[in-house]
């Protein structure tokens, strides 16, 4: 009877390591730059104009498959100046915006790769999921910055455009590439870089027609005229395009993880406290 017990307890020990050593739990920092890609500013993927920071948790099931959670916060800016279009740099609009981002994406490992594995120990990969991205598109005027969705630019809450201010948070689908590799026993590294591709074309205010700014000015007041139309032909565009409507914004996390593989620790602290 106790040989069977101990044949049993066995098999369960060596199963046990069998799962360890196909999957792994981490904790993560990621620190990157951040690209703006929508209707302010040069188009497509350029020098970032902002930063972020974000925390990741991070579950390998096997050699290939992986789920990840990440919370980040960034900033998104563009500058009309900065674009080769002579219409935008006419246009001279620009703004900033703080975002706070969550998303829950699945990885997919080219290589068997496992963290903290000597003969597993790198892989490109790529990612995709779902996220929900909160933003604040500000712009600078005579000395401060101003929350651009209040002052209602494009006419919103106007006699002209009695519609509601845009919504200041979004959907997005996060989707890229990597490559990661071991470190050491317990760390790990990976740079990557990922596109949101997100369902507002507000994120830099901009989306629709110059609204009369006259009427901005009577029913929001003169910062708000001012920013709304920054050329010198305010009453001449009212009703022309101020940005395209048919597609909506694209932000780009282009940066560095660095993991801290859990499992050790855990183990270690279970042998302490059983002592």
């Amino acid at each position: 009877m106790r040989s069977k017990a101990l044949i049993f307890l066995l098999l369960t020990s060596f199963g046990a390591l069998a799962q360890r050593s196909q999957s792994s739990n981490e904790l993560g920092i990621f620190l990157g730059g951040t690209n703006f890609i929508g209707d302010v500013g040069n188009y497509g993927i350029h020098l970032p104009q902002g930063g972020v920071v974000g925390v990741t948790y991070r579950h390998q099931f096997d050699y290939h498959y992986a789920i990840r959670g990440q919370f980040s916060f960034g900033r998104l800016a563009n500058d009309d100046a900065l674009s080769g279009m002579p219409d935008r740099n006419y246009r001279d609009l620009h703004f900033r915006s703080n975002i706070y981002e969550g998303i829950i994406v699945g990885e997919v490992n080219f290589f068997k790769y496992m963290a903290g594995s000597r003969k597993y120990t790198h892989t490109p990969y790529v990612f995709a999921g779902f996220g929900i991205t909160g933003f604040n598109p500000q712009a600078f005027y005579e000395g401060d910055w101003y929350d651009l969705a209040p002052l209602g630019t494009e006419g919103q809450r106007t006699t002209a455009n009695p519609g509601n201010y845009y919504p200041l948070a979004t959907w997005s689908l996060p989707f890229g590439m990597g490559y990661r590799w071991n470190i050491g026993r317990t760390v790990t590294m990976a740079v990557e870089c990922g596109f949101r591709r997100t369902w507002t074309d507000y994120l830099d205010d901009v989306s629709g027609v110059y609204a009369d700014p006259d009427l901005i000015r009577a029913e929001h007041g003169d910062v708000a005229a001012a920013l709304s139309n920054r050329t010198d032909r305010p009453n001449e565009l009212i009703g022309y395009a101020r940005g395209n409507s048919q597609t909506d914004d694209w932000y780009v996390f282009t940066g560095v993880h660095l993991y801290f593989e859990l499992t050790p620790f855990v183990e270690k602290c279970t042998n302490f406290i059983s002592r």
